[in-house]
């Protein structure tokens, strides 16, 4: 069975809304920051693997940051692709 944890947060009316907590896998960490083109050779077959195997939403950090990462919703996704990436 797959686990999303929930989280309790407050937006402006000040009620409570669940929502899931992310868990931020960084994959690669660069000196620079480039274009999209320039990522990483593996983003394709982890987007793949991505598409593939998880269960849950799951989102990709922005091409321009100096960390290349990706946040999943669910907790045994993001356990998985640690394992099968990291």
């Amino acid at each position: 069975m797959m686990a999303v944890t929930m989280i309790e947060r407050t937006v402006g009316d000040g009620k409570p809304y669940k929502v899931p907590k992310l868990h931020r896998i960084v994959w690669k960490t660069r000196t620079w920051a480039g274009s999209p083109s320039y990522l990483d050779e593996n983003f394709p077959e982890m987007d793949a693997w991505c598409e593939k195997n998880c269960q849950h939403p799951y989102y990709h950090g922005p091409a321009w940051q100096h960390d290349c990462f990706i946040e999943f919703e669910c907790d045994q996704d993001a356990t998985m692709f640690a394992l099968r990436w990291l």
